[in-house]
């Protein structure tokens, strides 16, 4: 990056074109540091995605699985068989 006492010695020409260099270095600094942050989101938004597209817990394994047993039972009409 060029400096004040180095750009003051500088003809007009390249002064004005270090000048344009040293912004395009400021900008590539500022959009470095947005990189991590920028990763960070992404990563969160997937895991954000998988965990809205698992189903819901309680869908999954009911806590109330007695009356669900009771069901099979009636609908077959028989219980275990004996071993």
């Amino acid at each position: 990056m060029y400096q004040g006492k180095t750009l003051r010695k500088m003809p007009p020409k390249t002064r004005r074109f270090a000048r344009i260099i040293n912004s395009m270095e400021k900008e590539v600094r500022r959009l470095k540091a947005m990189v991590e942050p920028m990763r960070q989101m992404e990563q969160d938004q997937i895991a954000l995605e998988r965990t809205m597209a698992r189903p819901n817990k309680d869908e999954v394994f009911p806590e109330d699985v007695s009356g669900l047993m009771q069901r099979q039972v009636l609908a077959t009409g028989s219980q275990r068989a004996p071993a």
